[in-house]
């Protein structure tokens, strides 16, 4: 853990764990992977978890929509330790992701891989299944988790608990640049549309939606830049 981050004392109810809640396009993957490296924690990329099961049932060919089969099959994936995530030096990578033995880390960042994680994140033994996994994780070690349910469900009991938005048209210009960086070609007006469904779906799903955890610190990021919003997350975390 880098010495010049002095982290207030941790309960002993509670997990020394940063959770950090969000819809798409907040900047959590960012934060939270500058964050866990200045800690010395694990980055815990849980959206990358839905997006590997999305992918999967796509290349064995079983619609998203299909509660049984896309439970089933990530049962067995759970069951069988068959996916990994592990932590990159780069920040433009962040997690690298394997599914038996073999990297989809790029596979899994597309526009329709990220609507089929929206998909099956409403089937709740999908849910439950990846939940126990997170929960694996986040016992290992100290963790920096970001995800949409993370301080209200998958880790209740997180020491620091973050809830990160902004504005659509700030989420839809970021996640619009992004995807241009990776070379997918696509509208502004189709990310800005595609991230108002995925909000709405969120809020709306019965099995854990996208809420603030009441003791959550909510950080609004439309007007802040990355250097000013990662100090914001120290200051929290760094307070009695």
């Amino acid at each position: 853990m880098n010495a010049h981050v002095a982290l207030a004392a941790v309960p002993q109810e509670k997990q020394k764990i940063v959770a950090i809640d969000g819809p798409a396009g907040a900047g959590k993957s960012t934060v939270a992977w500058c964050l866990a490296s200045q800690l010395g924690f694990l980055f815990l990329d849980t959206g990358a978890l839905y997006r590997a099961i999305a992918f999967y049932a796509c290349e064995v060919e079983l619609a998203w929509d299909n509660a049984v089969a896309v439970s089933e099959l990530a049962r067995k994936i759970v069951a069988e330790d068959a996916l990994q995530l592990v932590q990159d030096q780069d920040p433009r990578i962040k997690v690298r992701v394997f599914l038996y033995d073999r990297e989809i880390t790029d596979a899994i960042r597309t526009p329709l891989i990220g609507k089929g994680a929206s998909f099956i994140s409403v089937h709740p033994h999908v849910r439950e299944s990846l939940l126990d996994l997170q929960r694996q994780l986040g016992a290992r070690e100290p963790a920096v988790a970001e995800g949409r349910d993370i301080g209200t469900i998958v880790f209740s009991q997180a020491a620091w608990k973050f809830f990160l938005t902004a504005q659509l048209e700030v989420r839809a210009a970021r996640r619009f640049a992004e995807l241009t960086q990776q070379g997918i070609q696509t509208t502004f007006e189709s990310v800005l549309q595609q991230m108002k469904d995925r909000d709405e779906k969120d809020a709306a799903r019965a099995c854990a939606p996208l809420c603030v955890a009441e003791d959550a610190v909510v950080i609004d990021t439309s007007e802040l830049t990355q250097e000013e919003t990662l100090a914001c997350f120290i200051h929290h975390i760094q307070r009695p």
